[in-house]
């Protein structure tokens, strides 16, 4: 968990995206905790108490390359925390179309929804994230019918 979560600079590196030079722990130039972690067998599904997985951190903090990696190494692609969010809810709450073009690519299930009833194509188009949504639309993402309220008699 803490691997994954290590800030990865946003400044390029020789005129690259900086994460294409980083790996996936945020580090430059030196053996990778995450990598020796992943070679030892590391359980790369295992949850903090609240039940974040290295994924689900990943897929929030905008590190497509990280996620993919994850994703190799067999990361469940729809593990939820407790109150529900899955990796793909993650991407789509922040924006970040790269990491939901690889959670889809993995089989992420499109129309979960949290605890609170909101569903990854809800979040896109609530926060009018269009990118996102019409990735979501186009991987078979449905949105909520608006029922409409009867009238109390």
């Amino acid at each position: 968990m803490y691997a994954v979560n290590a800030p990865v600079p946003a400044v390029s590196i020789g005129g690259e995206a900086a994460e294409k030079k980083v790996d996936l722990d945020g580090s430059v130039g030196k053996k990778h905790a995450t990598e020796l972690l992943l070679l030892h067998k590391a359980d790369i599904n295992a949850q903090s108490t609240d039940g974040l997985s290295p994924l689900l951190i990943c897929a929030g903090h905008d590190r497509p390359l990280a996620v993919r990696r994850l994703l190799e190494n067999r990361a469940e692609v729809n593990l939820c925390s407790q109150r529900g969010q899955s990796p793909l809810l993650m991407a789509c709450a922040h924006d970040m179309p790269n990491v939901v073009r690889a959670l889809i690519n993995a089989l992420a299930d499109v129309n979960h929804a949290n605890l609170k009833g909101k569903s990854s194509l809800g979040l896109a188009e609530e926060f009018q994230y269009k990118e996102v949504a019409d990735l979501l639309i186009k991987a078979g993402a449905k949105a909520k019918a608006k029922g409409k309220k009867g009238k109390k008699k």
